[in-house]
């Protein structure tokens, strides 16, 4: 097999340098020739083409540190739509700029493939438009848990597909965006809020500059205390943790259905309820439950409760007739006697299992809190 797949890409290489040289040859026809010859040549080798033994992809089920992503200092946070395709856009939160002080908000699109051949698991990350989120940050302030909409499909409530606009798409489709951040902004006590952010007129997707982004408090969510970490699920409900009642809980409410995108800024800003959050119960615990993500039927989210392997773990619970079943820890294959942190869940497109994103300092990273993932059923 192998060296069948070898053959095949030696053979596409030989054709695309012949292609190229077309360029520079001026005698048409002697190019063409040599194409020929080569085609003709490919067919006789004594290999058969190169067989499919694996029509979907499969993530790997052990823990894979991001290197391209992380940092000696904290790589914390990760915000991507819950099901994407095999290249999309991901935004982290880290503290690199500031050596180790504030965090920002990063942007980084990830390439995801894999070998019919052999199943061979690949990724790329690469920095395009590295300016594009950076007016989001606040010099004095912090940013975290970044998570990001596409106005188009999450107002038909499509909330497993509200992936952001592609690196590649016009200007005008980057103005779909929305991005929502948890931030120590315009605070004097340092506690954090969640805003909401909107691109508006874009002239050059490559220089985005602050006339382009407005960033707004989602008062509506917010206290005095911490609110953070939004997420969207099913049934338009939205889920956040907060320490409103002294340990860290998660909250739900349901939204309207009558979203607009005239009025989904006035709505995060003002007129949602804030008496219609209630507390999600039977995730809580008397300690610390923070993170929420969420995933068609599944959430993640971490806690720091005593049935755990030290730290913060990670936990799941599952959307079962209308309602989330009790939480359990997805065991000690992801969780140690570390802080793994900030859970992301998303599904793939062409992939059989799933991708569980999530940052960790344990021992062995290149520092801090460095972003990890695996492949789960």
């Amino acid at each position: 097999m192998q060296i069948i797949e070898i053959t095949s890409k030696i053979t596409e290489f030989l054709l695309n340098i012949f292609l190229k040289l077309e360029l520079f040859i001026k005698n048409r026809l002697t190019c063409v020739l040599v194409i020929i010859i080569v085609t003709i040549l490919c067919r006789e080798s004594p290999y058969e083409p190169w067989e499919i033994n694996f029509e979907k992809g499969i993530v790997p089920d052990t823990i894979i540190n991001f290197h391209f992503l992380n940092t000696e200092f904290d790589d914390l946070n990760i915000g991507v739509p819950p099901r994407i395709e095999n290249s999309f856009n991901l935004l982290i939160s880290s503290n690199r700029n500031q050596n180790g002080v504030e965090f920002d908000i990063f942007l980084y699109s990830i390439v995801l493939n894999f070998s019919k051949v052999d199943g061979n698991f690949m990724i790329e990350p690469f920095e395009p438009f590295k300016r594009c989120v950076e007016p989001i940050n606040d010099s004095s302030s912090n940013e975290y848990g970044p998570y990001y909409v596409n106005i188009n499909k999450w107002l038909t409530q499509d909330y497993n597909n509200i992936s952001i606009a592609n690196i590649s798409e016009s200007n005008r489709s980057w103005e779909s965006w929305i991005i929502f951040l948890s931030s120590d902004r315009n605070s004097k006590d340092s506690t954090l809020d969640i805003w909401i952010t909107e691109f508006e007129k874009l002239s050059n997707i490559a220089n985005v500059n602050k006339k382009d982004i407005k960033v707004y408090n989602a008062k509506p969510f917010n206290t005095e205390y911490d609110d953070c970490y939004i997420s969207f699920g099913p049934g338009n409900m939205a889920y956040f943790c907060s320490n409103r009642d002294g340990n860290y809980n998660i909250y739900y409410i349901k939204m309207k259905d009558s979203l607009n995108q005239t009025n989904i800024i006035e709505y995060f800003t003002d007129t949602l309820n804030k008496s219609d959050i209630n507390e999600l119960d039977i995730v809580n615990s008397i300690y610390d439950e923070k993170c929420p993500y969420v995933n068609d039927n599944k959430m993640v989210f971490i806690s720091n409760r005593d049935s755990g392997y030290g730290g913060f773990d990670i936990y799941l619970s599952k959307y079962i007739n209308d309602n989330w079943s009790e939480p359990i820890n997805i065991g000690n294959r992801v969780n140690t006697e570390f802080d793994e942190y900030r859970p992301v869940l998303i599904s793939i497109t062409d992939f059989e299992n799933q991708m569980l994103l999530f940052s960790s300092n344990r021992v062995g990273g290149k520092g801090g809190f460095d972003i990890y993932y695996i492949g789960i059923n």
